[in-house]
């Protein structure tokens, strides 16, 4: 028996949600939970131009790193933000299993308002 395998090509998908949106066949997917949330605060931060598909990947690129830590947190670039600083915005993990295999899946939720990320240099005279 032979069994075929096709891999469906994400950048030939993000050029057809345009397309199925208007036809009325796209499904939103969410990565995490809260995403729409996050995105209307990204809106209001970044500087235009991005593509949420790419954001999302670094969003979960970013907290897969953190997975040790009690307090996740999304860091946008200052060049990427409007205001020329650098934003945090805060996440939290659920770990939890489903089966009765013992693995363990995490799954992310934004938590709320994004906030700058401020640092202070002592300035000796």
């Amino acid at each position: 028996m032979l069994a075929i395998i096709l891999f469906a090509d994400p950048h030939r998908l993000s050029y057809n949600k345009e397309r199925e949106k208007k036809e009325g066949t796209y499904m939103e997917y969410q990565s995490f939970e809260g995403q729409t949330a996050f995105f209307e605060d990204y809106a209001r931060i970044a500087k235009p131009g991005y593509e949420e598909e790419a954001v999302t990947a670094d969003v979960l690129e970013q907290l897969n790193q953190q997975l040790t830590e009690e307090e996740l947190f999304y860091r946008l670039a200052a060049e990427d933000a409007k205001e020329g600083q650098v934003f945090l915005f805060p996440f939290s993990k659920r770990m939890f299993t489903e089966d009765l295999d013992a693995a363990i899946s995490t799954e992310f939720r934004y938590d709320g308002a994004p906030y700058v990320y401020e640092t202070y240099e002592d300035e000796q005279p």
